[in-house]
């Protein structure tokens, strides 16, 4: 089986891509001006928060049953009104730096990017298809969009025996440290890292062992980040033989494990998957999808603290599917120094996606009653990936408009006590040839208005490969 299929199907995503070719135009700038809500989608955004709260009220109540039908029909018209939230003109708009361009360069295939940066390069990551498995390789990227001489054939980071799939990589003030799935044992996936120079030199070639799983309980999906002393790596473990749930080890700069036994975030006899985690300079906030409810998905988070001591036991509860809910999968999340913004995919019929999002505080509070619609229309929109450039945040995902898939990117602004105001969306993906794009991911460079955004996609042989495009921001006038 094709390697981007199963995946996909090994998390129960979505149904893997149809093949499909796309070749757009390309466009020349992305800071355009937008149009506030009108009267007409202030009252459809009324009514759909009204929706919503007569549904929480309803819980428990005689009316419910009349009503069951009735609340998504009235809801469901809401979501095909267009977007009520306000877009926005930026002062200093994001521009396009360059056109598409070519990270790797497999005679095979390259799949999973994930991507890190400091102030003066990006480290991107990804699994690569080799003769005999599946390897962890790399490359570092410039500012303006260009792939080191050194690293063209890519960085080999770790080819162990058997498969090692699935990196993530985060940067810890002197070097980038990967993770990722491997399964060298032959028996159950572990979970492995890696310290990697600036100068693309790789100080542990065999990987550090962070979890070594007992047969039959997979260890997978690693994330991480840095805390300001230690890595906290988090992913979704065997529980039992049956159940996930969400796991963390903490891992020091010198490449040390120091929690030997894994720690359960929340315990649960229920699945928990899709972990997502940031650092908000006090503690780490991580994310996952939970069938707690027994029905759907939800989303539930719990912070961390640099000791390892979770400050949420029973786990902070952001929605609440109940009996008439939907699914809400693969949750990503940003820091903006005041609140935690966390989006995610939300299914309301079967295999139609959208995108919608809550802010939870600092100390732990939900922000929002109602979820916010952060894109959504007819076509499919999935994977989110966001990050924070100091003034908005920079959201893309994978879209899927008539077959076709392409990335696509908006920035979204949230000011206290205003409406959250979204940009227009722009297409990311439009160089001639690409097929089957997927699995985006973005890193904003530290202390530069710099941003990278990677993906996998089929080139013009075939071949899943590693493509980018990047982003900067004029300078102020004078």
């Amino acid at each position: 089986m094709d390697f981007a299929v199963s995946i996909r199907n090994r998390y129960g995503l979505m149904e893997a891509n149809k093949k499909r070719n796309l070749s757009m135009a390309k466009r020349s700038g992305c800071g355009r001006a937008g149009f506030g809500p009108s009267l007409l989608q202030k009252i459809r955004f009324g009514l759909l928060y009204l929706t919503i709260k007569m549904k929480i009220f309803l819980m428990g109540s005689p009316l419910k049953k009349g009503l069951k039908f009735l609340l998504p029909l009235i809801a469901g018209l809401l979501l095909l009104a267009n977007n009520p939230l306000s877009a926005q003109t930026t002062e200093r708009p994001w521009m396009f730096s360059g056109g598409n361009f070519r990270i790797s360069n497999n005679i095979l295939d390259d799949y999973t990017p994930s991507i890190a940066s400091n102030s003066n390069l990006f480290m991107v990551v990804w699994t690569r298809k080799t003769s005999s498995g599946f390897d962890i390789y790399g490359a570092r990227v410039t500012p303006d969009g260009k792939v080191m001489e050194e690293d063209e054939e890519g960085i080999p980071i770790c080819r162990a025996a058997n498969d090692q799939m699935l990196p993530s990589v985060t940067w810890n003030g002197e070097d980038f440290f990967v993770v990722w799935q491997d399964r060298r044992s032959g028996k159950a996936w572990d979970i492995y890292g890696a310290r990697i120079t600036p100068g693309g030199r790789v100080l542990d070639p065999d990987g550090i062992p962070i979890i070594i799983a007992r047969p039959g309980y997979d260890q997978v999906a690693p994330v991480l980040s840095f805390d300001g002393r230690n890595h906290l790596v988090v992913w979704q473990g065997k529980r039992s033989p049956k159940i996930w749930n969400i796991y963390f080890a903490r891992v020091s700069t010198d490449g040390i494990v120091l929690d030997q036994k894994p720690i359960p975030v929340n315990a649960s006899l229920k699945d928990q998957i899709s972990p997502a985690v940031i650092f908000d300079w006090e503690n780490c906030f991580v994310v996952w999808q939970d069938k707690r409810s027994g029905k759907f998905w939800d989303i539930y988070g719990a912070r961390v603290k640099p000791e390892g001591e979770i400050l949420d036991q029973q786990a902070i509860r952001i929605t609440f599917s109940g009996e008439f809910g939907w699914d809400h999968w693969k949750p990503v999340l940003a820091w903006n120094g005041r609140t935690y913004l966390i989006i995610w995919m939300i299914t309301f019929e079967q295999n139609r996606w959208n995108l919608y999002g809550k802010r939870v505080g600092a100390n732990g509070g939900v922000v929002d009653v109602a979820s916010l619609p952060i894109q959504r229309d007819i076509t499919n929109k999935a994977f989110p990936a966001m990050a924070w450039d100091g003034s908005e945040y920079f959201l893309i995902w994978e879209e899927e408009p008539e077959g076709n898939s392409r990335i696509l990117a908006a920035t979204i602004q949230i000011e206290v006590g205003k409406p959250i105001s979204i940009g227009e969306s722009i297409s990311i993906s439009e160089a001639e040839g690409m097929a089957e794009i997927s699995q985006p991911t973005i890193s904003k460079m530290i202390q530069r208005d710099h941003i990278l955004i990677v993906w996998q996609a089929k080139d013009s042989q075939g071949r899943n490969q590693i493509f980018g495009q990047g982003f900067f921001k004029p300078k102020e006038e004078d």
